[in-house]
């Protein structure tokens, strides 16, 4: 009984821990040169400790708030300027399919690719009765995106210039909002009458001769695409030949290094459809200008990564400053000018600026953060685009389950950095990343065709 139990035991631990299981039913049998680099790259391209994927450069879920006396903003309908509870932001992508990087790719550098859904919700909430939700948005987004690391140097380490001394390893990516979708779920005019209030839902006017927004019920949509390219330069810690050959088990890698900070840049370009689509109508001819169909932003950057783990003592930290600029033509007839209340609701200016805060708590399963952030500019929240964000300050947390990990690079031992070495002296680095990258994989037989010598 006691055998059967074990047997038991040992075949759970086996399913359990795929690169086991892979290796002991996959044995690395390549024959030709390089056989042990080949074999160390098949082996460890089982090696996945970590499905989360590698999402970079995607937003956090936030929640904001500020205690009372601090609120400076966030114009509720009934046109009190200090009504604004809390703001969230749920914006978690979901990936139906992702290239993840093979060992071959992390040994030169290589591509991923990620496409990714976001059923993403924005909602405010009012310090007024029954704690009200004001025409929430609902901006759900289809989104592709291509990261490229740079090539690892020959004979060198990840993050290591040719004299030597430590560098930066650099990261291009290219995301493609193929198609998003911003609307408030409303069914009113989307125009109110000269008092501020919304027009007899069978007489919704087309082209009113004065512009006011019906901010309490009106009808909402536009649908965009957008493309952004960011930069980043990842620094990676540095470790000696004796401690890669000590932690080596396939004299390939000694292990993978997590990056410790980066410094990274971007530029965003929004446009706007001018027609219906599957989903929603476009935004209506007469407000367009006030809307701007098409934006851009820029931003720069600075990001640490916590060593091995999250620690509270060294958390992570990510802080940012950008600029946009929205095409805009005209303001409405209301923005400017004071309301029934007496309150004046400022036009939206063609500028914005701002800057982002994020400090990780610490979580060791998902990055649960502290989050500030300061914004001036035109209101995202959809009615409220023709005026200024009243509430420039906010602070509160921020939530990204599975998208707090850090890139990682492998540490090479010596004797795979003098076998590079020596192809590189002789002119033939291409061939050898080629033969390397085409042997690594597992279905490629022992193809000598292509054997340097």
């Amino acid at each position: 009984m006691r055998t059967v139990a074990r047997r038991v035991v040992a075949a759970v631990m086996l399913m359990a821990s795929p690169s086991a299981a892979a290796r002991a039913q996959a044995p690395c049998d390549y024959v030709g040169p390089l056989k042990d680099t080949i074999c160390g790259l098949r082996t460890a391209r089982l090696e996945d400790r970590d499905l989360r994927p590698e999402a970079f450069f995607f937003e956090p879920s936030k929640v904001l708030l500020l205690p009372h006396a601090l609120q400076g903003g966030g114009d509720s309908p009934s046109g009190r300027q200090d009504r604004l509870a809390v703001e969230v932001e749920f914006n978690e992508p979901i990936f139906p399919y992702q290239h993840r990087r093979s060992a071959p790719d992390r040994h030169f550098g290589g591509r991923g690719i990620a496409v990714a859904f976001t059923p993403m919700y924005r909602v405010r909430i009012w310090k007024e009765r029954s704690s009200p939700v004001r025409s929430p948005s609902f901006m759900p987004k289809a989104t592709l995106q291509l990261n490229i690391f740079e090539p690892r140097k020959p004979g060198h380490q990840w993050g290591e210039r040719k004299d030597g001394s430590r560098g930066f390893v650099k990261l291009d990516s290219v995301m493609w909002t193929v198609w998003g979708h911003h609307s408030n779920g409303q069914d009113g005019c989307l125009y109110a009458d000269a008092n501020d209030q919304p027009f007899p839902a069978d007489a919704c006017p087309t082209d009113p001769p004065e512009i006011r927004i019906n901010r309490m019920n009106g009808s909402f949509s536009t649908n965009y695409t957008q493309v952004s390219f960011f930069r980043a330069y990842y620094r990676v810690p540095e470790e000696s030949d004796a401690d890669a050959a000590a932690r080596s088990q396939d004299d390939v890698w000694g292990d993978e290094r997590t990056a410790r900070y980066s410094w990274f840049t971007g530029a965003t370009y929004e446009w706007n459809f001018p027609f219906d689509t599957f989903l929603g109508g476009a935004v209506e001819p007469p407000v367009r200008p006030i809307y701007g169909m098409s934006r851009v932003r820029g931003l720069v950057g600075f990001e640490r990564f916590p060593r091995l783990h999250a620690r509270r003592s060294q958390p992570r930290f990510k802080a940012s400053v950008w600029g946009a600029f929205i095409a805009k033509k005209a303001n409405t007839a209301d923005c400017g000018k004071p309301t029934q209340t007496g309150q004046v609701r400022e036009c939206a200016p063609r500028f914005a600026f701002g800057a982002d805060l994020n400090v990780g708590l610490g979580s060791k399963i998902d990055y649960l953060g502290a989050y500030a952030r300061y914004y001036h500019g035109q209101d995202y929240y959809n009615l409220s685009f023709p005026y200024l964000k009243g509430n420039q300050f906010q602070a509160g947390l921020s939530f990204t389950p599975g998208r707090w990990k850090a890139p990682s690079f492998p540490t090479l031992t010596p004797r795979v950095r003098a076998e590079e070495q020596e192809f590189d002296d002789n002119h033939r680095w291409d061939e050898y990343k080629k033969y390397v990258r085409a042997n690594a994989k597992r279905d490629s037989g022992n193809d000598t065709r292509v054997t340097p010598p």
